[in-house]
């Protein structure tokens, strides 16, 4: 998993440098995301919310995991735009889940969490209006 987020941060940090092109950037993030969910983890089941029936996913789960991650990493860099939206969505959301996470008690993922949690505080601090710093892709 963090070979993929490495990759996946890597493409976006060498189109920072030198824009890659759209074409290019979104083929390698499909090919990142396919080597996730091929190796690493997928999305598996789908839960209905209202009934509660489970779903299993089988092998559409590798496409529905590409596509999340896919459609995730293009909507944080697309909101980035705005000052402190990008920032502030991702700061609530790694602190719902450390919260999730946790299960009431300290663990590896929650501290990770609650670690991203302090570095976004800390970057938020210069990407509220005027921003002085974006996230980049």
């Amino acid at each position: 998993m963090v070979l993929a987020a490495l990759a996946m941060f890597g493409l976006g940090f060498a189109d920072d440098l030198r824009p890659l092109g759209a074409r290019k950037k979104l083929l390698g993030q499909i090919l990142i995301a396919a080597v996730a969910a091929c190796f690493v983890a997928r999305i598996e089941t789908f839960q209905n919310p209202a009934t509660g029936v489970i779903y299993p996913l089988g092998w559409w789960g590798v496409v529905v995991t590409v596509f999340w991650l896919v459609a995730f990493t293009n909507l944080i860099n697309l909101i980035d735009g705005i000052d402190g939206l990008a920032g502030g969505l991702a700061l609530m959301l790694m602190v719902l889940l450390a919260y999730v996470g946790s299960g009431g008690e300290p663990n590896l993922p929650a501290f990770c969490t609650v670690t991203m949690a302090g570095a976004l505080v800390a970057f938020l601090r210069f990407n509220f209006p005027p921003a002085r710093i974006y996230l980049g892709d």
